[in-house]
């Protein structure tokens, strides 16, 4: 792709053409199929189709994407397209058939099966109105309907050749056009008896190409002539436009009230190029492009972006543009333009020329000026010291135009031997250089290389002084700029300097400034700026000195890292960079440090010229600069509108597509996005820069986004789109979040605890369970063991207890004291059979064993007569309490046997029964010798109560680990009286509450 300009060399040595506009051109080169255009679409999304010899592509500003036989299509010729109301592509292919593409994929064939008709489709046309494709082909038209060609015969067609160039709808109307046989304009009608049926009504006679409808006007040409009438009367109000002899339009298309014409020149008779017929005034004129001898088949005007686009060696792109280009054709190197008194003069190495409506003429040449400039000097001679003029000019220099100047209300043209005012000649000074200005009556000349000299009384003397202090230091000066009394001076080296009444003030890079000056002006509010070859842009103060008051650079929005020149003109800042021209409001000046938004020109939008020089404005208002071959003329911004960007994105998850992800909700396992977006702008995207950023980070430039594996959580891809030409932001914005797995939410989780709480106390109880039950089996089986041992010990008493009573009746028997001996036997048998009846039991009732101990001591009492006395006192509410058996009578019977058997005197056992803190205590007192005394007396003793103590000791240990208490127990102590001598024993017996 590039921008195009054409000039035409004549016979002078410099002339100066109409101006005219960029344009673009673009090739096979460029990606295009082929330069050989046939037909232009633009579909519903505002891709530009376009029809070639080689197959079809799609362009959106920045590339092609071609369609071809390999691809799909039934041929490469494709000479026609149509778009449908689904936004579907019907692609014509010359003599192959019918293509449908969808989704950029060519989807569908379609050919006539019909031995006479040889698909040679010329133009297609979709009619929303029939919601039918009309098929215009060499064998007539035919319309396309459930996948099947019907032939829409004429009266004067028939089955004649006859070949469909154009087919145009406007007001529910539709009309096509016939070349050859049966040639003219047709009308297309539906039918009203048979359903998908259509007829045409003849319109107009002979072979007709193009067709385009205007309001209430059709236009149809035949060959060079183009007729005009009304829509709904074409055989009245006739009208002729002939665009000329040799310009044959194969095509037209409307320009808001132009109709826009597409010259066909592949022929010797026949020119080609582009011509507009303006409806309101009703002249035909060219279009502001030097594109004459080019062949065009196809034209289109896209109201949106305002780009006409053509089609014929190439694709053409005509946008509407903010420059007004003059091409010089010259001999030599054009070195300044300057406009003197409402006429431009240009100066080259040779010859100054002036402008005539004709063209730039030749006006002065090196010579003339030369002997001018000498009969100048003669004048000098007479009259002032030439020692003094030889001191600023050397006359041996051969004479060198410099440049045109303004200054003092006059313009100068300035030589390497002096300056002349111009046009007139009449003023001559010796100013060797194209620096000088003249204020009041001091002159101010600086010298390449030198530093500044003033001239004073310069129109009477040549004298000059130098200046003194920093004014010394004034050199290597870009230009003068004069404002009031005050003189500018930006410096090649040194940053700026400034003079006032001879003082000087300097600024440069150790006060903030930068030493390599390009260019400075002044500002409509007498503001000084000033551009740097570092790419910043100054606002300069200067009260007592000079001061930054503000810089731009790129950083604030400005396009270009070296900036060449800049300029002031009505509401606008035109800056000149190494990128291009920055158009700047001048109300954005004024926010010192924000962002401006200029716009922006380089090659891709028709500024190709980036060292253009010397911005400045015409008699009529114009800006203006040039470079070595050209003058461009810079158009006011606002009269070009830039149409609003329209981001399109492409959207991949996990591979498929979809159409859109805002506000999407996507699964765990769909994590892997891929988002491309872009902009459709014509006539190119190249000034467009796309950025992105994720979750509000640092922007990354390009229009691919590439996220893999995201994790589940929000997401939030800002894409931003920088129009350069305009300054405009476009952003948009996707959010999105991936959902969690189901074993990342919290659901789960908590069903997870309380599975495994679940799980955990299952276990553990069932754990605790087991425990609990071997450990009752356990107990179960302790307590059946210590059942057993109680109930052991138990035995061991009984027998011993039998073997006392026996004991007694032999007492009896011996002592043949018979009658005792049976009445102790009657009781006795009494105990025997209550003490057997309780050998069963663990546990009996309180009452039956107080019963028991009862008869026992009766017994006693038998044997020992008025020697023993007992006494039982019960104070324990005794109803439904058991004890264990046995557990008194061994304590009673050691009393009596080893306590009261050997006393003198009367002996006495006391049995108590109480509760204290719920448990029972049995106390059981005897007045007897003591156990001391007793053991001393009978040794024997001593082991038969040692034993039923143990027993009886055992026994409650027992109890104590059964029913898990320590409250099960026994204490005996020696009673004695105030001489310490024995007075009995003491025996209590806790039972613990539990057998209550």
């Amino acid at each position: 792709m590039r921008w195009i300009f054409f000039f035409i060399t004549i016979s002078l040595s410099i002339s100066l053409l109409a101006q005219y506009k960029p344009y673009l051109r673009f090739t096979e080169a460029d990606g295009l199929a082929d330069n050989a255009v046939q037909d232009l679409v633009i579909n519903k999304e505002g891709y530009l189709w376009i029809a070639t010899n080689n197959g079809v592509s799609k362009y959106d500003g920045e590339k092609f994407v071609n369609f071809q036989k390999r691809n799909g299509l039934l041929g490469n010729y494709a000479w026609a397209l149509a778009v449908d109301d689904d936004n579907n592509m019907w692609v014509g292919c010359y003599k192959e058939g019918l293509n449908l593409i969808r989704n950029d994929s060519v989807v569908a064939s379609y050919t006539m099966e019909m031995e006479k008709y040889n698909n040679s489709i010329r133009k297609l046309h979709y009619s929303t109105k029939h919601q039918t494709l009309f098929v215009g082909t060499d064998d007539g038209l035919f319309f396309f309907k459930d996948s099947v060609f019907r032939r829409i015969d004429s009266p004067r067609t028939g089955n004649r050749k006859c070949s469909v160039l154009a087919i145009e709808e406007e007001h529910a109307r539709l009309f096509f056009s016939v070349h050859n046989s049966g040639g003219g304009m047709y009308e297309v009608v539906k039918d009203s008896c048979k359903e998908f049926l259509y007829h045409t009504i003849q319109q107009l006679k002979y072979s007709k190409i193009g067709i385009e409808i205007i309001g209430d006007s059709i236009f149809c040409n035949e060959h060079t002539n183009i007729y005009k009438w009304r829509i709904n009367d074409v055989h009245s109000d006739t009208s002729v436009i002939n665009p000329s002899s040799t310009f044959l339009t194969w095509d037209m298309a409307k320009d808001d009230n132009n109709l826009l014409l597409a010259g066909w020149g592949e022929h010797d008779l026949y020119s080609g190029g582009i011509k507009k017929y303006n409806l309101n005034t009703g002249r035909l004129q060219e279009l502001p492009y030097e594109i004459k001898g080019h062949s065009f088949m196809s034209i289109l005007h896209d109201k949106v972006t305002n780009i006409t686009w053509a089609g014929g060696d190439g694709l053409y792109a005509f946008p509407r543009s903010t420059f007004n280009y003059q091409e010089i054709s010259q001999q030599s190197n054009v070195t300044d333009v300057s406009e003197i008194d409402a006429t431009k003069y240009l100066i080259s190495d040779n010859y100054i020329y002036k402008e005539y409506n004709s063209g730039f003429k030749e006006e002065h040449s090196i010579a003339k000026i030369e002997k001018i400039i000498l009969e100048k000097i003669n004048q000098i001679r007479k009259t002032k010291n030439l020692e003094e003029y030889f001191r600023i000019i050397n006359p041996s220099y051969k004479l060198k135009f410099l440049k045109f100047i303004a200054t003092n209300d006059k313009h100068y043209l300035m030589t390497n031997k002096g300056s002349l005012s111009f046009p007139d000649f009449k003023e001559y000074f010796p100013f060797e250089s194209g620096k000088f200005s003249i204020l009041k009556d001091k002159a101010y000349a600086i010298g390449d290389y030198k530093s500044i000299r003033c001239f004073l009384n310069f129109q009477d003397s040549i004298c000059f002084a130098d200046l003194e202090g920093v004014a010394a230091k004034i050199g290597d000066v870009v230009k003068i700029v004069e404002k009031g009394d005050t003189l500018l001076f930006p410096s090649h080296f040194h940053g700026m300097f400034a003079l006032v009444n001879n003082q000087g003030f300097e600024l440069n890079s150790t006060n903030g400034f930068d030493d390599i000056i390009t260019d400075m002006d002044i500002s409509p509010d007498g503001e000084i700026w000033s551009t740097s070859v570092d790419g910043n842009l100054f606002n300069v103060g200067f009260e007592d000195s000079l001061f930054v008051k503000s810089r731009f650079n790129n950083q604030n929005g400005l396009m270009g890292t070296k900036f060449n020149w800049l300029k002031f003109h009505k509401d606008y800042l035109y800056l000149g960079t190494n990128k291009g021209l920055n158009i700047v409001p001048v109300r954005q000046l004024s926010n010192n440090g924000e962002r401006l938004m200029p716009f922006f020109y380089n090659k891709h939008n028709g500024y190709s010229y980036i060292l253009s020089k010397k911005p400045q404005v015409d008699s009529k208002g114009n800006l203006y600069v040039f470079d070595d071959e050209r003058l461009i003329y810079i158009d006011d911004p606002k009269n070009i509108s830039i149409e609003p960007l329209i981001i399109r994105t492409d959207i991949l998850v996990n591979g498929d597509g979809v159409a859109s992800l805002n506000g999407a909700s996507l699964s765990h396992s769909r994590n892997n996005i891929r988002v491309s977006f872009k902009c459709i702008k014509f006539p190119s995207t190249r000034n467009l820069k796309y950025q992105y950023r994720i979750n509000g980070n640092e922007w990354h430039r390009g229009n691919e986004i590439r996220l893999e594996s995201l994790k589940s959580g929000k997401y939030a891809i800002d894409i931003k789109v920088n129009n350069m030409e305009d300054g405009s932001i476009t952003q948009e914005s996707i959010q999105f979040k991936i959902r969690k797995a189901f074993w990342q939410r919290w659901w789960f989780y908590v069903l997870v605890i309380l599975t495994v709480g679940f799980a955990l106390y299952y276990f553990i109880n069932k754990r605790i369970n087991r425990i609990k039950r071997d450990a009752e089996e356990r107990q179960n089986l302790n307590h059946q063991l210590n059942e057993i041992r109680i109930r052991s010990l138990q035995g061991q008493l009984n027998p011993h207890f039998i073997f006392n009573a026996l004991n007694s009746v032999q007492y009896f028997i011996l002592m043949e004291n018979v009658e005792e001996a049976l009445t102790y036997l009657g009781n006795l048998s009494g105990v025997i059979r209550q003490n057997l009846s309780n050998l069963g039991e663990e546990f009996i009732k309180l009452d039956d064993e107080v019963k028991f101990i009862g008869q026992y001591l009766e017994l006693e009492k038998l044997r020992f007569k008025d020697r023993l006395t007992y006494q039982i006192r019960n104070n324990f509410q005794s109803e439904g309490i058991k004890i264990p058996p046995m557990l008194i009578q061994p304590f009673v019977e050691n009393a009596i046997k080893h306590g009261l058997l050997q006393k003198d005197g009367v002996g006495k056992v006391q049995i108590e029964i109480d509760e204290k803190d719920a448990n029972m205590l049995i106390i059981i007192t005897d007045n007897g010798i003591g156990r001391e005394k007793a053991r001393e007396n009978n040794t024997g003793h001593n082991e038969g109560n040692g034993k039923a103590t143990n027993i009886t000791q055992k026994r409650l240990e027992l109890l104590n680990q059964k029913f898990k208490t320590n409250n099960f127990c026994m204490e005996i102590t020696d009673l004695k009286d105030a001489s310490n001598n024995p007075t009995g024993t003491k025996v209590i017996i806790t039972l613990d509450k539990v057998l209550n």
